[in-house]
């Protein structure tokens, strides 16, 4: 992971592959449905470049703290950059850490966001834990998932391109199951909530299937004859498909509410 997102240019294709297809505005789904107000300190896990914070900030949801926090600095400092902005609005710190091991007191925050990242995290409970952890009594986490239905045609792809390095499904979904969540959470918080979010992507370019699989290709580890493969593969799957690819893009939002 830490390689992968030395810079934020691989995220920044998946972004702009979402972009180009989407017929639904994912962010702004996920901002109506995050009741973020002028009172709560809030704790970004995994912030990323700050997207969802862009989008917040149009439906006039500012919190009053606003801690970012990512294992990789490149990504904190773009996104501590893009959203200079909030400073008017929202006390704004950044740090940089591992989600196992938040450097946070106790019952330190109204609200945890984990969005797209617990996939990345190799001891998934003890993240839990400590997202539970630095939360106040009824603090809630949210957390963001695609699901193993997201876009299976692309990973199939990639499974065929990548043999035995790959999986047939979204390997984040793979890494994180939003379906088996409950398992996960329920230890830790009293009640656990999903809601899906699906979009139906048509895709015309073999180009950006190849480019979206080429910016994943750490999760796979393939050989150089591998990743040569793939247009190859992407080509005859467009050919079955009669030169545009449907894809499901199918996301799911926890909502994961302490006891008192």
């Amino acid at each position: 992971m830490t390689s992968q997102y030395a810079t934020s240019s691989n995220f920044d294709i998946r972004v702009n592959f979402a972009k180009k297809y989407s017929t639904k505005n994912w962010l702004g789904w996920l901002a109506e449905r995050l009741p973020i107000t002028s009172s709560d300190k809030v704790l970004d896990v995994g912030c990323g470049t700050g997207n969802i914070w862009l989008v917040l900030s149009h439906h006039e949801k500012y919190p009053g703290t606003l801690t970012l926090y990512d294992k990789s600095p490149a990504m904190l400092s773009k996104s501590t950059e893009v959203l200079k902005f909030m400073q008017a609005k929202s006390a704004l710190t950044s740090l940089v850490g591992d989600a196992e091991d938040l450097p946070f007191e106790d019952n330190s925050f109204d609200t945890v966001l984990a969005l797209h990242m617990l996939y990345h995290v190799k001891d998934q409970p003890k993240a839990v834990a400590e997202f539970a952890r630095v939360l106040r009594p009824n603090g809630k986490l949210y957390l963001t998932s695609n699901t193993t239905r997201n876009m299976k045609p692309i990973f199939e792809t990639a499974y065929q391109a990548f043999g035995q390095s790959g999986v047939r499904v979204d390997p984040g979904a793979h890494a994180f199951d939003p379906d088996t969540a409950k398992t996960l959470l329920s230890p830790h918080f009293q009640t656990v909530d999903k809601e899906l979010f699906v979009d139906v992507y048509r895709v015309s370019s073999q180009e950006d299937v190849v480019n979206f699989l080429g910016s994943m290709t750490e999760v796979w580890s393939p050989t150089d004859t591998q990743i040569r493969s793939v247009p190859s593969h992407v080509s005859q799957t467009f050919k079955n498909t009669n030169g545009t690819l449907e894809l499901d893009h199918e996301c799911a939002m926890i909502t994961a509410t302490l006891g008192d």
